[in-house]
Protein backbone atom coordinates (compact mmCIF):
# COMPACT_ATOMS: atom_id res chain seq x y z
CA UNK A 1 0.00 0.00 0.00
CA UNK A 2 1.16 3.23 -0.92
CA UNK A 3 0.25 7.03 -0.77
CA UNK A 4 1.20 10.17 -2.96
CA UNK A 5 5.24 11.14 -2.57
CA UNK A 6 6.01 7.44 -2.54
CA UNK A 7 6.13 6.74 0.75
CA UNK A 8 4.92 3.37 1.78
CA UNK A 9 3.38 3.15 4.75
CA UNK A 10 3.67 -0.57 4.96
CA UNK A 11 7.34 0.01 5.71
CA UNK A 12 6.63 3.21 7.80
CA UNK A 13 4.84 1.05 10.17
CA UNK A 14 7.82 -1.44 10.15
CA UNK A 15 9.98 1.13 11.01
CA UNK A 16 7.77 2.58 13.74
CA UNK A 17 7.52 -1.07 15.00
CA UNK A 18 11.17 -1.54 15.44
CA UNK A 19 11.36 1.57 16.90
CA UNK A 20 8.77 0.57 20.17
CA UNK A 21 10.43 -2.45 20.45
CA UNK A 22 14.11 -0.92 21.02
CA UNK A 23 12.30 1.41 23.46
CA UNK A 24 11.11 -1.02 25.30
CA UNK A 25 14.61 -2.86 25.62
CA UNK A 26 16.41 0.09 26.53
CA UNK A 27 16.12 1.26 30.46
CA UNK A 28 17.19 5.00 29.64
CA UNK A 29 14.53 5.03 26.87
CA UNK A 30 11.90 3.64 28.96
CA UNK A 31 13.20 6.11 31.59
CA UNK A 32 12.72 9.37 29.26
CA UNK A 33 9.01 8.29 28.20
CA UNK A 34 8.09 7.90 31.85
CA UNK A 35 9.62 10.68 33.54
CA UNK A 36 7.29 13.64 32.27
CA UNK A 37 4.40 12.10 33.54
CA UNK A 38 6.53 11.53 37.21
CA UNK A 39 7.77 15.04 36.99
CA UNK A 40 4.15 16.05 36.27
CA UNK A 41 2.92 14.35 39.96
CA UNK A 42 6.03 15.62 41.84
CA UNK A 43 4.85 19.39 40.27
CA UNK A 44 1.37 19.07 41.65
CA UNK A 45 2.63 17.60 45.13
CA UNK A 46 5.60 20.19 45.47
CA UNK A 47 4.26 23.84 43.60
CA UNK A 48 1.16 24.73 45.65
CA UNK A 49 3.20 23.94 48.90
CA UNK A 50 6.04 26.13 47.61
CA UNK A 51 3.69 29.18 46.40
CA UNK A 52 2.15 29.12 49.88
CA UNK A 53 4.96 29.15 51.86
CA UNK A 54 6.02 32.83 51.32
CA UNK A 55 4.26 35.98 51.80
CA UNK A 56 5.05 38.76 49.92
CA UNK A 57 2.64 42.35 50.15
CA UNK A 58 2.35 45.25 48.02
CA UNK A 59 1.63 48.37 49.67
CA UNK A 60 0.19 51.61 49.13
CA UNK A 61 2.82 54.07 49.93
CA UNK A 62 0.15 56.30 51.10
CA UNK A 63 -1.14 54.20 53.74
CA UNK A 64 -0.57 54.63 57.52
CA UNK A 65 2.84 53.82 58.86
CA UNK A 66 1.01 51.82 61.82
CA UNK A 67 -0.77 49.60 58.63
CA UNK A 68 2.04 49.11 57.20
CA UNK A 69 4.70 47.86 60.14
CA UNK A 70 1.39 45.48 61.44
CA UNK A 71 1.41 43.95 57.78
CA UNK A 72 5.05 44.09 58.23
CA UNK A 73 4.91 41.51 61.25
CA UNK A 74 3.23 38.92 58.37
CA UNK A 75 5.74 39.31 55.29
CA UNK A 76 8.09 41.11 53.08
CA UNK A 77 6.37 44.39 52.21
CA UNK A 78 7.07 46.40 49.07
CA UNK A 79 6.14 50.32 48.90
CA UNK A 80 4.32 51.76 45.67
CA UNK A 81 2.46 54.07 44.13
CA UNK A 82 -1.19 52.73 43.17
CA UNK A 83 -0.14 51.78 39.64
CA UNK A 84 2.88 49.71 40.81
CA UNK A 85 1.02 48.20 43.07
CA UNK A 86 -1.21 46.63 40.29
CA UNK A 87 1.82 45.94 38.19
CA UNK A 88 3.77 44.34 40.90
CA UNK A 89 0.40 42.06 41.74
CA UNK A 90 0.22 40.89 38.04
CA UNK A 91 4.19 39.84 38.13
CA UNK A 92 4.63 36.04 37.84
CA UNK A 93 4.48 35.60 41.28
CA UNK A 94 2.40 35.35 44.26
CA UNK A 95 2.41 39.04 45.94
CA UNK A 96 -1.22 40.71 46.89
CA UNK A 97 -1.91 44.52 47.17
CA UNK A 98 -2.78 46.05 49.95
CA UNK A 99 -5.10 49.61 48.93
CA UNK A 100 -6.86 52.08 51.22
CA UNK A 101 -9.45 53.90 50.34
CA UNK A 102 -11.39 56.37 52.78
CA UNK A 103 -9.94 54.39 56.01
CA UNK A 104 -11.19 51.10 53.64
CA UNK A 105 -8.61 48.63 53.54
CA UNK A 106 -8.10 46.58 49.97
CA UNK A 107 -6.32 43.26 49.41
CA UNK A 108 -6.21 42.72 45.25
CA UNK A 109 -5.37 38.82 43.83
CA UNK A 110 -4.42 38.43 40.67
CA UNK A 111 -6.99 35.75 40.43
CA UNK A 112 -4.93 32.59 40.24
CA UNK A 113 -3.22 32.12 44.04
CA UNK A 114 -4.09 28.81 45.86
CA UNK A 115 -7.28 28.99 47.53
CA UNK A 116 -5.25 28.55 50.97
CA UNK A 117 -3.15 31.27 50.25
CA UNK A 118 -5.96 33.69 49.87
CA UNK A 119 -7.45 32.48 53.03
CA UNK A 120 -4.18 33.03 54.93
CA UNK A 121 -4.50 36.74 53.31
CA UNK A 122 -8.09 36.91 54.59
CA UNK A 123 -6.96 35.99 58.33
CA UNK A 124 -3.94 38.42 58.39
CA UNK A 125 -6.60 40.95 57.14
CA UNK A 126 -9.42 40.36 60.07
CA UNK A 127 -6.09 40.56 62.75
CA UNK A 128 -5.07 44.19 61.03
CA UNK A 129 -8.56 45.14 61.43
CA UNK A 130 -8.45 44.04 65.78
CA UNK A 131 -5.03 46.18 66.23
CA UNK A 132 -4.90 49.47 66.45
CA UNK A 133 -5.07 50.59 63.29
CA UNK A 134 -8.68 49.93 62.72
CA UNK A 135 -10.02 50.06 58.70
CA UNK A 136 -12.87 48.13 57.29
CA UNK A 137 -11.23 45.52 54.54
CA UNK A 138 -12.21 44.42 50.97
CA UNK A 139 -10.79 42.04 48.89
CA UNK A 140 -10.31 42.51 45.07
CA UNK A 141 -10.03 40.26 42.32
CA UNK A 142 -8.07 40.44 39.14
CA UNK A 143 -8.93 37.61 37.43
CA UNK A 144 -9.39 33.77 37.62
CA UNK A 145 -6.93 31.23 36.62
CA UNK A 146 -3.86 28.91 38.12
CA UNK A 147 -0.73 30.60 39.36
CA UNK A 148 0.96 32.15 35.94
CA UNK A 149 4.37 30.75 37.63
CA UNK A 150 2.76 27.21 37.98
CA UNK A 151 1.46 27.17 33.93
CA UNK A 152 4.34 28.63 32.82
CA UNK A 153 6.42 25.17 34.65
CA UNK A 154 3.22 23.22 33.32
CA UNK A 155 4.12 24.61 29.19
CA UNK A 156 7.76 23.95 29.82
CA UNK A 157 6.96 19.98 30.91
CA UNK A 158 4.79 19.65 27.94
CA UNK A 159 7.67 21.19 25.24
CA UNK A 160 9.63 18.78 27.03
CA UNK A 161 7.59 16.15 26.56
CA UNK A 162 7.36 16.56 22.98
CA UNK A 163 11.33 17.24 22.79
CA UNK A 164 11.91 14.07 24.40
CA UNK A 165 9.54 12.22 22.17
CA UNK A 166 11.80 12.92 19.21
CA UNK A 167 15.08 12.20 21.77
CA UNK A 168 13.60 8.43 21.79
CA UNK A 169 13.54 7.91 18.15
CA UNK A 170 16.98 9.65 17.72
CA UNK A 171 18.43 7.59 20.42
CA UNK A 172 16.91 4.89 18.04
CA UNK A 173 18.82 6.25 15.28
CA UNK A 174 21.85 5.83 17.10
CA UNK A 175 21.28 2.14 18.20
CA UNK A 176 20.83 1.79 14.72
CA UNK A 177 24.24 3.27 13.52
CA UNK A 178 26.02 1.42 16.08
CA UNK A 179 24.67 -1.83 15.43
CA UNK A 180 25.71 -0.78 11.89
CA UNK A 181 21.59 -1.75 11.02
CA UNK A 182 21.67 1.50 9.29
CA UNK A 183 23.80 0.06 6.32
CA UNK A 184 21.52 -2.90 5.61
CA UNK A 185 18.79 -0.32 5.67
CA UNK A 186 20.45 2.03 2.78
CA UNK A 187 20.54 -0.94 0.78
CA UNK A 188 16.77 -2.01 1.14
CA UNK A 189 13.78 0.01 -0.53
CA UNK A 190 13.29 1.93 2.37
CA UNK A 191 13.68 6.21 1.18
CA UNK A 192 14.76 8.99 3.49
CA UNK A 193 11.25 10.22 3.60
CA UNK A 194 10.06 6.99 4.41
CA UNK A 195 12.35 6.60 7.14
CA UNK A 196 12.00 10.36 7.96
CA UNK A 197 7.97 9.77 8.20
CA UNK A 198 8.52 6.51 10.55
CA UNK A 199 10.97 9.46 13.28
CA UNK A 200 8.58 11.36 13.23
CA UNK A 201 5.15 9.39 13.22
CA UNK A 202 6.65 7.06 15.78
CA UNK A 203 7.47 10.73 18.53
CA UNK A 204 4.08 12.11 17.68
CA UNK A 205 2.40 8.91 18.71
CA UNK A 206 4.36 9.20 22.00
CA UNK A 207 4.21 12.91 22.65
CA UNK A 208 0.21 13.00 22.17
CA UNK A 209 0.20 10.29 24.87
CA UNK A 210 2.53 11.50 27.48
CA UNK A 211 1.85 15.41 27.15
CA UNK A 212 -2.18 14.47 27.38
CA UNK A 213 -1.21 12.71 30.51
CA UNK A 214 1.17 14.78 31.87
CA UNK A 215 -1.29 17.75 31.29
CA UNK A 216 -4.03 16.49 32.88
CA UNK A 217 -2.23 15.26 35.81
CA UNK A 218 -1.10 19.16 36.03
CA UNK A 219 -3.86 21.23 35.45
CA UNK A 220 -6.50 19.02 35.00
CA UNK A 221 -9.53 19.37 32.82
CA UNK A 222 -9.01 23.21 31.84
CA UNK A 223 -6.80 23.22 29.02
CA UNK A 224 -8.37 22.36 25.38
CA UNK A 225 -7.18 18.47 24.94
CA UNK A 226 -7.81 18.55 21.33
CA UNK A 227 -5.95 21.71 20.25
CA UNK A 228 -3.09 20.55 22.84
CA UNK A 229 -3.23 16.80 20.48
CA UNK A 230 -3.34 19.60 17.22
CA UNK A 231 -0.28 20.95 18.28
CA UNK A 232 1.51 17.86 19.01
CA UNK A 233 0.48 16.80 15.70
CA UNK A 234 1.95 20.31 14.28
CA UNK A 235 4.98 19.78 16.40
CA UNK A 236 5.28 16.36 14.47
CA UNK A 237 8.02 17.67 11.66
CA UNK A 238 10.11 19.23 14.54
CA UNK A 239 10.12 15.73 16.41
CA UNK A 240 11.55 14.53 13.37
CA UNK A 241 13.92 17.02 13.17
CA UNK A 242 15.42 16.09 16.87
CA UNK A 243 15.77 12.74 15.79
CA UNK A 244 17.51 13.14 12.97
CA UNK A 245 19.71 15.50 14.22
CA UNK A 246 20.89 13.23 16.89
CA UNK A 247 21.20 10.34 14.60
CA UNK A 248 23.21 12.75 12.58
CA UNK A 249 26.12 13.77 15.26
CA UNK A 250 26.16 10.56 17.47
CA UNK A 251 27.60 7.38 16.89
CA UNK A 252 26.68 5.87 20.37
CA UNK A 253 24.44 6.90 23.59
CA UNK A 254 27.44 9.13 25.18
CA UNK A 255 27.69 11.04 22.59
CA UNK A 256 23.44 11.18 22.19
CA UNK A 257 23.52 11.76 25.65
CA UNK A 258 26.11 15.15 24.96
CA UNK A 259 24.42 16.54 22.55
CA UNK A 260 21.33 16.15 24.48
CA UNK A 261 22.86 18.42 26.94
CA UNK A 262 23.26 21.39 24.76
CA UNK A 263 19.92 20.76 22.65
CA UNK A 264 17.52 20.63 25.29
CA UNK A 265 18.52 24.16 26.64
CA UNK A 266 18.23 25.52 22.99
CA UNK A 267 14.73 23.96 22.03
CA UNK A 268 13.01 24.40 26.06
CA UNK A 269 15.37 26.92 27.85
CA UNK A 270 15.46 29.59 25.49
CA UNK A 271 11.74 30.17 23.83
CA UNK A 272 10.60 30.00 27.74
CA UNK A 273 13.34 33.22 28.46
CA UNK A 274 11.50 34.87 25.40
CA UNK A 275 8.91 36.15 28.18
CA UNK A 276 11.32 38.49 29.27
CA UNK A 277 12.54 40.08 26.00
CA UNK A 278 10.81 42.67 24.95
CA UNK A 279 8.08 42.44 22.23
CA UNK A 280 9.97 44.46 19.54
CA UNK A 281 12.45 42.13 19.94
CA UNK A 282 10.86 38.84 19.90
CA UNK A 283 11.42 39.03 15.86
CA UNK A 284 15.04 37.24 17.04
CA UNK A 285 13.92 34.15 17.65
CA UNK A 286 11.12 33.36 14.74
CA UNK A 287 13.72 31.17 13.33
CA UNK A 288 13.11 28.85 15.78
CA UNK A 289 10.52 26.35 15.39
CA UNK A 290 10.38 25.77 18.91
CA UNK A 291 9.25 29.31 19.32
CA UNK A 292 6.41 29.20 17.55
CA UNK A 293 5.65 26.13 19.95
CA UNK A 294 5.91 27.66 22.75
CA UNK A 295 3.92 30.53 21.63
CA UNK A 296 0.74 28.37 20.64
CA UNK A 297 1.17 26.67 24.22
CA UNK A 298 1.24 29.92 26.19
CA UNK A 299 -2.24 30.23 24.19
CA UNK A 300 -3.19 27.58 26.39
CA UNK A 301 -1.46 27.43 29.44
CA UNK A 302 -0.76 30.98 30.07
CA UNK A 303 -3.15 33.18 27.18
CA UNK A 304 -2.45 36.24 29.35
CA UNK A 305 1.79 35.93 27.82
CA UNK A 306 0.22 34.76 24.20
CA UNK A 307 1.25 37.53 21.62
CA UNK A 308 0.39 34.88 18.83
CA UNK A 309 -2.35 33.18 17.97
CA UNK A 310 -2.64 29.59 18.57
CA UNK A 311 -3.36 28.48 15.07
CA UNK A 312 -1.13 30.77 13.51
CA UNK A 313 1.74 29.60 16.30
CA UNK A 314 0.83 26.33 15.35
CA UNK A 315 1.47 26.41 11.63
CA UNK A 316 4.79 28.32 11.78
CA UNK A 317 5.63 25.37 14.26
CA UNK A 318 5.11 23.00 11.12
CA UNK A 319 6.29 25.40 8.70
CA UNK A 320 9.84 26.26 10.14
CA UNK A 321 10.03 22.67 11.39
CA UNK A 322 9.41 21.39 8.21
CA UNK A 323 12.08 23.56 6.75
CA UNK A 324 15.28 22.56 8.95
CA UNK A 325 13.47 18.97 8.72
CA UNK A 326 14.33 18.96 4.88
CA UNK A 327 17.63 20.25 5.56
CA UNK A 328 18.83 17.90 8.10
CA UNK A 329 16.80 14.80 5.91
CA UNK A 330 19.17 15.68 3.16
CA UNK A 331 21.93 15.86 5.19
CA UNK A 332 21.44 12.34 6.54
CA UNK A 333 21.30 11.04 3.37
CA UNK A 334 24.00 11.64 2.35
CA UNK A 335 26.11 10.79 6.02
CA UNK A 336 23.88 7.34 5.89
CA UNK A 337 23.78 6.48 2.11
CA UNK A 338 19.59 6.35 2.31
CA UNK A 339 18.12 7.05 -1.08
Amino acid sequence: MTVPRGISVRRVLSLMRQDFTTALRDNIMVYIIIAPLLMAFALRLLIPAAESSRLVFAVDNSMSPDVVEKIREYGDVELYDRAGVISRVERLDAAVGVLSDTGRLYFLFEGNEPRPLIQAYQVILEDINRGDAVADYDDVNLGPGRSITYDLIALGLIMGTVFFAGVISGFNIVDERDTRAIHALSVSPVRIREYAAARGTFATVLAAIVAASASRVMVGPSIDLLRLLALVILSAPLMALVSLLIGLFSHNQITAIAILKIAMPVYVALPLGTIYVPQKLQFLFYILPSYWQFEALKALYAPSLMAHGFWFSGLMTFVTGGLYLLMAANAFRRRVGLR
